[in-house]
C-alpha cells in the first residue's frame, strides 16, 4: 500500500532504491508525527494511483463515503459512487493527472441529505517529476452554503419591499437631480426610469407651488427639520397630483448625499388603504416565512420600570442591576410575547404557537439572564440596536446557540416599545464549526510546539514569523530574537547565503525543497541539518513558507565513526588491511612510479602473549605502530595488515629514498629500545622497489620475502627470554 509521506519529499517509483530507502527512513523517523495529522484530520484525505484507484484514505474519508478502508482501497469512484458523481470526479481526476491542481465544489447525497464539499486535488509526482497519482482533500461546506443562501434571500426580500412600497419615494441630489425613484413614483407620474434621469425636481412641481417647494427643499438641505410637506406634482402629461409626506437627509461619512422624500398620493387614499391591507398581508407573509426566528415582544412594562427608577435618581443602571438581580428576573416575567413566526416553532420544536408561548420558562435557561440584563441596559442607555450571542433551549431540551438582534424604538417613543421585533438566528452549527476550528488550531499549535523537529514559519520576505521550541533549542535563539528578522541574518552561514536564497526563491514559487546542508547557531557554531521547506498557501496565494530542520550531528558522527572503523585498525590506529589493499590497487591503476613497499613483522609477539598475556602483546603492537608512524612521510600509507605484520606503501620512493627510510627506521628502533629497556621492540623488515609498471601484489610479496630473509639473519642474534613482564606503554 502507498504510504503517506511529507510534502517535502516526492514519491519514488520502483527502480529508484535510494529514493525509496530515504523515504522509508524519513517515514520511520517521523511516522508518529505525520500519522497523527493524517488519522485525526477532520477533512477527508485520499490518494489515488494513476489508474484512479484509491490507495490511501483517512478515517474522515471513510466516514464521508460511509465505508470501511478495506471496502474502499483498490476501487474506483465508479465502484463507490453513483454514476453522475463518478463521471464528474473522473473528468477532474484526468485533468489532475495531466499536472493541473484542481479546486472544485462537489455535492452528493449522503445519509438522506445533499452535502456540499470543497475538494482540492493535487498531482503526486515521483523523483523524476512524473505524475504517478492524485492526492485529494475534501472539506464539507454545506453550512456555509446554506447561510449564504439565507442571507441572499433576506436581502432580496428587503429590496423588493422598498421597490414595491405604495408611497412615492424619491432621492434628490443637492442640485435637484433625481438619484432614485421607486415604482409607485414612476407609475403615478408616468415617467420611465430613463426619463427620470433627464428631469429635475422643478420639472414635476406645479407652477403655483414651485417656488415655495424649492425653498423648502433648500431649507431641508441646509439642515432644517420639517415634519410634514404638502405639494402638487405634475405627471408627465401635466395632470395634477396632490401629495403630502416627509423629507429627510441622507448622509454618508458625515456628508450630505441627498434628500429623501416619501409622499402619499392624496387622490388615492382609498387605494392606499386597500394597498395597506395588502401590504400588511405581504408583511405577514414575510414574517411567517422568514428564514430567521422572529418574535414580536412587548417591552413597555420594562421601559416603564426603567423610567420609574430614573425618577428615583438611579443613573448607574449597571450597578443597580448588579446589586438587584431580582429586577432582571422580574423583567423576564414582564416581557410579553405577542407573536412568533413559523421558523421559531421549527427552531424550538413546538407544534403550535400556543405550545411555545405556554413553555417560555423552559426556553430561556438561567445562564441567559445575563443577556437579558444587557438588553435592559440598552433600553436604559437609549440604544436603538442590540445584538448578542446567547443560548436558548428547545422544548426537547436541546441547547440552541443563537445570534439575538433587537431594534428598539427611540427612547422618546414609549408606545413603540409595545411592538418590538426580536430576531434569533440559529448559529449552533456555525459555533460548532468555530469551536472545532479552534480545537484544530490548538491541536496543530501544540503539535508545532512539541514536535522534536525544529520548525520555522516565514513570510514571503524570508522574515521569521515564529519558531517552535525545538528550533530554539537547536539554534540557541529565543523566538523574540528572531521574529521580524530575515533568516539569512540569523542561521545562514555567510558562504551559504546564495544557496539559501535559491531555496527560498524555489519555495515562494510553489516548490517543495529538501536539502542536506549546514546552518549556523547563535554562538556561531555550525550544525549539519536536513532541510525540508514548503510554501504556505491560502487559496491560490502563497502567503509564506515553513522550514523544518533535522539535526544530523549524531548521524554524521556515526557515519564518521563507521567510516573510520572501515579503514583503520582499532588497536593501533593505523590503516587496516582492507584500506591498504584498496590504496595499493589505486596506486597501481594510476601508474604512480617509482613506488616502494615495506613489510615489517614484530619479533617475539607470540612469546610475549604466552608469557605475559595479550595486554602485553597489544602494548608491544601499539609501540611498534608508533615507531613506524614516526618514521615515514605524510604521503606514505602505514598499515597493520595482520596479527604481528605491518606494511608501508611509499609512493614516488625510489631505492635511494627507500634506503634512507630504512636507516631512519633502524635508528628510531635503537633509540626507542635504549629508552625502553624493559619493553624493547624488535622488527624484521624487508623493502622492495618498482621503477617500471609492475604488479604491486608481486612487489608486496618481494618485500615479504625480504622480511623473512631479514628475520632469518637476525634469529641467532636474539637475546634470551625476558625474565620480567614488559612495561606497558
Amino acid at each position: 500500500m502507498t504510504r503517506l509521506i511529507p510534502s517535502a519529499l516526492v514519491l519514488s517509483t520502483p527502480g529508484h532504491a535510494d529514493g525509496e530507502m530515504e523515504i522509508e527512513r524519513f517515514y520511520l523517523e517521523h511516522r508518529l508525527f505525520f500519522n497523527t495529522l493524517f488519522e485525526n484530520a477532520r477533512d477527508a484525505i485520499f490518494v489515488k494511483n494513476a489508474s484512479l484507484r484509491y490507495v490511501l484514505v483517512n478515517p474522515a474519508m471513510e466516514r464521508l463515503l460511509g465505508r470501511s478502508q478495506e471496502t474502499i482501497l483498490g476501487k474506483t469512484d465508479w465502484e463507490l459512487l453513483d454514476e453522475a458523481v463518478a463521471q464528474r470526479s473522473a473528468l477532474v481526476d484526468r485533468r489532475v493527472l495531466q499536472g493541473e491542481r484542481s479546486v472544485e465544489e462537489e455535492s452528493f447525497e449522503s445519509g438522506g441529505k445533499v452535502r456540499v464539499f470543497s475538494v482540492v486535488r493535487t498531482p503526486v509526482r515521483n523523483s523524476e517529476g512524473k505524475v504517478i497519482g492524485i492526492c485529494g482533500i475534501a472539506r464539507e461546506i454545506t453550512p456555509y452554503r446554506s447561510l449564504r443562501s439565507t442571507l441572499q434571500e433576506s436581502e432580496s426580500r428587503f429590496q423588493e419591499l422598498f421597490e414595491n412600497a405604495p408611497d412615492l419615494i424619491q432621492a434628490i441630489a443637492p442640485d435637484g437631480r433625481f438619484l432614485y425613484v421607486n415604482r409607485a413614483w414612476r407609475e403615478t407620474l408616468g415617467y420611465t426610469s430613463a426619463e427620470v434621469a433627464q428631469i429635475s425636481l422643478a420639472d414635476i412641481l406645479a407652477p403655483e407651488c414651485r417656488e415655495h417647494c424649492l425653498k423648502l427643499f433648500h431649507r431641508i438641505s441646509a439642515g432644517e427639520s420639517i415634519e410634514l410637506v404638502t405639494a402638487t406634482f405634475l405627471t408627465k402629461d401635466r395632470q395634477r397630483v396632490e401629495v403630502e409626506g416627509s423629507i429627510g437627509r441622507w448622509h454618508l461619512n458625515g456628508e450630505k448625499i441627498a434628500t429623501v422624500g416619501i409622499y402619499r398620493d392624496l387622490r388615492r387614499r382609498q387605494q392606499l388603504e386597500n394597498a395597506l391591507r395588502q401590504s400588511e398581508e405581504r408583511y405577514r407573509n414575510i414574517f411567517e416565512t422568514a428564514a430567521v426566528s422572529i418574535w414580536e415582544e412587548d417591552f413597555s412594562a420594562v421601559k416603564a420600570a426603567i423610567e420609574e427608577l430614573r425618577t428615583q435618581g438611579i443613573t448607574d443602571f449597571r450597578s443597580y442591576l448588579d446589586s438587584h438581580p431580582q429586577f432582571v428576573r422580574l423583567a423576564a416575567q414582564k416581557i410579553f410575547v405577542r407573536d412568533v413566526n413559523t421558523t421559531t416553532l421549527q427552531m424550538f420544536g413546538a407544534k403550535s404557537k400556543a405550545e411555545l408561548l405556554s413553555n417560555l420558562t423552559r426556553i430561556i435557561p438561567e445562564d441567559a439572564l445575563d443577556v437579558l440584563k444587557e438588553e435592559i441596559l440598552a433600553i436604559a442607555e437609549g440604544k436603538t440596536f442590540f445584538a448578542s450571542e446567547t443560548v436558548n433551549c428547545a422544548l426537547d431540551g436541546r441547547r440552541i446557540e443563537v445570534l439575538l438582534t433587537i431594534r428598539f424604538p427611540p427612547p422618546e417613543h414609549r408606545e413603540a416599545f409595545r411592538n418590538v421585533l426580536v430576531t434569533l438566528m440559529d448559529i449552533t452549527d456555525r459555533k460548532q464549526i468555530a469551536r472545532e476550528a479552534e480545537r484544530q488550531r490548538v491541536y496543530f499549535q501544540q503539535l508545532f510546539e512539541n514536535t522534536p523537529v525544529a520548525i520555522a514559519m516565514l513570510d514571503t520576505q524570508d522574515r521569521f514569523l515564529g519558531v517552535n521550541r525545538a528550533f530554539e533549542k537547536l539554534f540557541g535563539y529565543a523566538e523574540d530574537e528572531l521574529k521580524g528578522h530575515p533568516i539569512n541574518e540569523r542561521i545562514i552561514p555567510p558562504e551559504l547565503t546564495e544557496e539559501a536564497s535559491g531555496l527560498s526563491m524555489a519555495v515562494f514559487s510553489g516548490a517543495v525543497v529538501e536539502k542536506e546542508t549546514v546552518r549556523m547557531r547563535k554562538d556561531g557554531s555550525l550544525v549539519p541539518v536536513q532541510v525540508y521547506a514548503a510554501p504556505i498557501q491560502v487559496g491560490e496565494e502563497i502567503v509564506g513558507g515553513y522550514a523544518m530542520y533535522v539535526d544530523l550531528t549524531d548521524r554524521k558522527l556515526r557515519e564518521q565513526k563507521l567510516e573510520y572503523l572501515s579503514s583503520h585498525d582499532v588497536l593501533t590506529g593505523l590503516r587496516n588491511r582492507a584500506y591498504f589493499e584498496h590504496i595499493l590497487s589505486q596506486t597501481e591503476r594510476e601508474g604512480i612510479l617509482p613506488v616502494s613497499i615495506l613489510v615489517a613483522d614484530v619479533d617475539g609477539l607470540k612469546r610475549i602473549n604466552d608469557e605475559w598475556g595479550h595486554s602485553a602483546g597489544d602494548s608491544l603492537l601499539r609501540s611498534a605502530a608508533e615507531i613506524l608512524r614516526a618514521c615515514f612521510r605524510s604521503t606514505d600509507v602505514v598499515a597493520r595488515i595482520g596479527g604481528d605484520e605491518f606494511a608501508v606503501l611509499l609512493p614516488l620512493a625510489d631505492e635511494k629514498t627507500a634506503e634512507q627510510l630504512l636507516r631512519r627506521l633502524a635508528s628510531n628502533l635503537r633509540r626507542y629500545n635504549l629508552s625502553h629497556p624493559q619493553s624493547p621492540v624488535h622488527l624484521s623488515y624487508g623493502i622492495a622497489t618498482a621503477l617500471q609498471p609492475t604488479s604491486l601484489a608481486q612487489l608486496l610479496s618481494q618485500a615479504d620475502r625480504k622480511m623473512y630473509e631479514h628475520k632469518a639473519r637476525r634469529r641467532p642474534q636474539r637475546k634470551a627470554p625476558r625474565s620480567s613482564k614488559p612495561t606497558e606503554n
